[in-house]
């Protein structure tokens, strides 16, 4: 268990308070930020398609591989051009995006909850309930009964900073749990090389007395 929460520590932390503050930003900020997002993917999109054009014109070979450079490269620029046309469209998009991932997130850290209640750690009952809430989070923004509309959007804000929160404080629940792993494991390894350190003196003590 120690090396799997050191593993997902930091990743979670930091997606965490991404989450924060693209949460902030969508209750705060809501039409320019979803503005910002679409017209950063459209433009990244739009780079893509230029370099497939690119790369199909001047590619010589003639696979059916590099052949798809034009078709891929024709997607992602007209992909590119709407989503700087229409900027909005993007707020349908981000709910189910985010949606997928915190589940994905709250799926591990209830498994990770489980993990805590087998090994009998006393925080078990609280990670698994924020991470059923996050989970509940995620579920919500997937299924997306805002509309994806500028004025909602800060709805989804709203539910972005209450997953964001719940995850933190789970991490360093997760994180306490640890340490209290990692001090029950040298306990016991203390208690181990005492005991071989008794049973080596109590074997030398044994010989002597044979011995004499």
């Amino acid at each position: 268990m120690k090396i799997e929460i050191k593993k997902i520590l930091w990743p979670s932390l930091v997606s965490s308070l991404v989450i924060l503050i693209l949460g902030f930003l969508l209750v705060f900020q809501s039409e320019v930020t979803l503005m910002t997002i679409s017209y950063i993917i459209g433009a990244i999109l739009f780079a893509i398609g230029i370099i497939a054009m690119i790369r199909f014109f001047t590619n010589k070979s003639e696979d059916s591989f590099s052949q798809l450079n034009i078709v891929y490269g024709i997607i992602c620029i007209l992909a590119g051009i709407f989503f700087v046309k229409e900027p909005k469209m993007i707020g349908s998009i981000i709910p189910v995006v985010l949606g997928i991932g915190i589940i994905i997130n709250s799926s591990i850290k209830v498994q990770q909850a489980l993990v805590l209640r087998n090994v009998k750690n006393k925080y078990w009952t609280i990670s698994l309930v924020i991470s059923l809430l996050s989970l509940v989070c995620g579920v919500v923004l997937l299924f997306n009964p805002f509309s994806g509309a500028v004025v909602l959007t800060k709805i989804i804000g709203i539910f972005l900073i209450l997953y964001a929160v719940l995850d933190l404080v789970n991490t360093f629940l997760l994180k306490k749990s640890n340490g209290i792993q990692i001090e029950i494991e040298k306990k016991e390894v203390s208690n181990s090389a005492h005991a071989k350190d008794a049973k080596i003196v109590k074997e030398i003590k044994h010989r002597e007395e044979k011995e004499k």
